[in-house]
């Protein structure tokens, strides 16, 4: 058993589908019914549906020759018809057949009952579309068609794009050298970018419905391009002109700026800068730089250029740093010992110079710190610097001696002792602006005390004058020794002495004062006074003084009082008491009675009677 056997056209977004059913361009009208068998029996065309259904009816011809219905239509756009069917097929044997055609080749077929969606491939305008129903001796009924949602195309596709041409090799080396056109742009509704010589349009040369068309031309030729389908109008070209014959120049590509140091030992750099490369269009070629190195210290612009097969040139320019970083070689002076300059403290004597080699001419060298030196030592650090900055250094060891003893000048003194007979002196006393070309480091003396026993005869002393580096002189001087200091002495208390019993004078005894000194040998004499032990009347009041003097004749006195008292009373005796009877006739007695007696140790005494 056959089945009809359905075909779907892919259909293409540049064409506007509607659902026409069977109306306008595709109405019951402007379809062509035709019977192959000019007698028809039954068959027939049913639109009285249309425009949404159309029926067609095979002839039942029952032992008749056969008849076929054709039904069709040329298509007025290019596209796709698509419609919903139902397929009727009452012969037992199979003698009713459909069949579907465009241009005469079928696309679809079916002798059994059947139903569903029937799309036809895509067309183009003026293919027939054609439907028939083959009858052969129909004796069990006729076959039917019936056709729902119909729709086809009702507009033609959308005009392709004018193209933007290039080709990937333009000018080509020589004639017959393959070159792609590149299109870019898109078809739309057209089939094919279809490529013409002479004129757009004119005398075809490829097509191609891609955007890659491959050509081989053997002269400079221009190219007319444009999209083409038989739907559509052809519209404008986009031209272009591919030369045969190479003109182009080479594109080339300098190295990356070279940085490179000076070679060993020299102040040029032979290394490597690297290489410029080139692409051509066509094979061969070759590319040189000017200047050729070595290349000197600092830029140097190297011009590239690049000539291909067919002498067109191409140049770039490529800088070429040269530094130079070699040290210089640099020789210190030998280890400088020299004196200090005369009167000074500092030397400017000469202490030599460094030298020093390098791979580039030019260049100083300076050391550090410059002169005057100090004395002792000090490390000068000499530099060397190359013209291109680059430096070394080495030390050189300054020793500065001083040889000069100082001026040492002394003065004559005079001491005073203290209070205990000594007296000391510094160096600086004895010294008078002593001088030295530095500075004077100690002053020092052979004798500095002094005592009583050098009052008298001045003493010779030694200052000896030092500098920082050891060097010494000395001078001499008198130094007198004077003793100022006073004596000291202390005389007792003022007293008072009683007298002797029953006697009116008395026995006077004091220790008498010694004087002290800080130096020994002073004297001390009572120049005043009574001596002690002298007998001393009653009421005598004596001042003593003593005085005390050193052997450089100072002195120092001091005084005390005595005073002789009577400490005895004097002695008095009365008469025994006594009791009396008054006067007859009175109130008293006159009585009379013997003096009191009485005595004392001093003369002078006097009785008083109290009342």
């Amino acid at each position: 058993m056959k089945k009809i056997l359905l075909l779907t056209a892919v259909i293409s977004f540049f064409y506007s589908i509607t659902s026409a059913q069977f109306s306008g361009n595709y109405a019951p009208a402007n379809w062509t019914t035709t019977w192959t068998d000019a007698i028809n029996t039954n068959g027939s065309v049913d639109v009285s549906g249309a425009p949404a259904s159309i029926t067609l009816t095979g002839d039942d011809d029952c032992g008749g020759p056969g008849n076929n219905l054709e039904y069709s239509i040329t298509m007025p756009f290019c596209g796709s018809i698509s419609f919903n069917y139902v397929w009727t097929n009452l012969d037992a044997f199979g003698d009713e057949e459909l069949y579907i055609f465009v241009n005469g080749t079928q696309v679809a077929y079916e002798n059994t009952s059947n139903f569903g969606t029937f799309t036809s491939p895509s067309m183009q305008v003026g293919d027939v579309f054609r439907i028939q129903i083959a009858s052969y001796s129909e004796c069990d009924g006729a076959a039917s068609l019936t056709m729902t949602n119909f729709s086809a195309p009702t507009s033609g596709p959308i005009a392709p794009d004018v193209p933007t041409l290039s080709f990937s090799v333009n000018p080509t080396c020589s004639a017959g050298d393959p070159t792609s056109l590149n299109i870019t742009g898109n078809l739309n509704g057209a089939t094919n970018w279809v490529v013409y010589t002479g004129s757009c349009g004119g005398t075809f040369a490829t097509q191609s419905p891609t955007n890659t068309i491959f050509l081989n031309p053997l002269v400079t030729t221009t190219f007319f391009v444009r999209g083409e389908d038989a739907c559509l109008t052809p519209g404008a070209c986009a031209t272009i002109t591919i030369t045969v014959g190479d003109n182009v120049a080479p594109v080339i590509t300098c190295p990356a700026t070279a940085n490179i140091n000076t070679d060993l030992g020299i102040c040029t750099s032979s290394a490597s800068i690297g290489t410029a490369t080139f692409t051509d269009n066509c094979a061969g070629g070759s590319v040189v730089s000017a200047p050729a190195g070595p290349y000197a210290i600092g830029a140097t612009s190297v011009v590239w250029t690049a000539t291909d097969g067919n002498g067109n040139t191409a140049s770039c320019t490529h800088v070429v740093n040269v530094t130079d970083s070699q040290l210089p070689v640099i020789t210190c002076p030998a280890t400088a010992n020299i004196n200090i300059d005369l009167g000074l403290c500092t030397s400017s004597a000469s202490i030599g110079t460094a030298t020093f080699t390098d791979n580039c001419a030019g260049g100083s060298v300076a050391g550090l710190p410059a002169g005057p030196y100090a004395i002792g030592s000090t490390n000068v650090v000499w530099t060397a610097t190359d013209a291109n900055g680059n430096t070394s250094s080495c030390t050189q060891v300054v020793t500065v001696v001083d040889l000069i003893s100082p001026n040492a000048i002394c003065q004559n003194i005079s001491v005073t002792l203290d209070t205990i007979g000594e007296a000391s002196i510094t160096p600086a006393m004895v010294n008078n602006n002593s001088t030295d070309n530095c500075a004077i480091s100690t002053l020092s003396l052979n004798i500095f005390s002094f005592d009583c026993a050098n009052t008298g005869t001045p003493v010779t002393v030694t200052l000896t004058v030092s500098d920082a580096t050891g060097n010494t002189s000395t001078c001499t001087a008198l130094v007198t020794t004077n003793d100022n200091q006073a004596p000291s002495i202390t005389c007792p208390a003022n007293f008072t002495v009683n007298n002797i019993l029953n006697q009116c004078n008395a026995v006077v005894n004091y220790t008498a004062p010694i004087g002290t000194d800080n130096c020994a040998g002073a004297t001390t004499t009572q120049i005043g006074g009574l001596p002690s032990g002298s007998l001393i009347a009653v009421g005598t009041t004596t001042t003593n003084t003593f005085r005390v003097t050193d052997g450089a004749g100072n002195s120092a006195t001091c005084s005390f009082t005595t005073t002789v008292i009577d400490a005895e009373l004097p002695s008095i005796t009365c008469d025994l008491n006594q009791s009396f009877a008054n006067a007859p006739g009175t109130c008293g007695r006159t009585r009379t009675y013997p003096l009191p007696t009485f005595s004392d140790n001093c003369p002078g005494v006097t009785m008083v009677q109290n009342p």
